[in-house]
């Protein structure tokens, strides 16, 4: 996903399209992370036409996963909070359509989302003993 966020920032020919299909994915897979980033984005209309009710379903969506940005986003439309994935998020956008990722440890779940350009996984390695 950071990739793809880079490359939909730097105006690539098509990222943004495949970011917001990338994100949908996993928000149909009850990524909370996911589906309260295209809330994001269908509020911001930057990555694709603002849409207030669709930004609002998948603010309802993250919340229903405890999501904790999502029910802020939903109880006050007019900030936007976004926040880091969790554990369970990671299991999901890490997994990258392959094998379940439940067993893995948390330190090597952060060690794999470090490798796949997430920063704020980074410090959490770098702060691990």
């Amino acid at each position: 996903v950071p990739f793809w966020e880079q490359a939909c920032e730097d105006g690539r020919r098509n990222a943004c399209d495949r970011l917001i299909q990338i994100e949908s994915s996993y928000c149909g897979d009850n990524s909370g992370w996911a589906c309260n980033e295209l809330g994001v984005h269908y509020r911001e209309g930057t990555v694709v036409a603002p849409d207030s009710e669709r930004a609002l379903g998948y603010f309802s969506q993250a919340c229903e996963v405890r999501f904790q940005a999502g029910c802020v986003n939903l109880l006050d439309p007019e900030s936007l909070s976004q926040a880091v994935p969790r554990v369970l998020d990671l299991r999901l956008l890490l997994r990258e359509g392959g094998r379940n990722l439940l067993e893995m440890s948390e330190p090597d779940l952060y060690a794999r989302a470090c490798d796949h350009g997430w920063a704020f996984a980074c410090d959490n390695v770098s702060r691990s003993p």
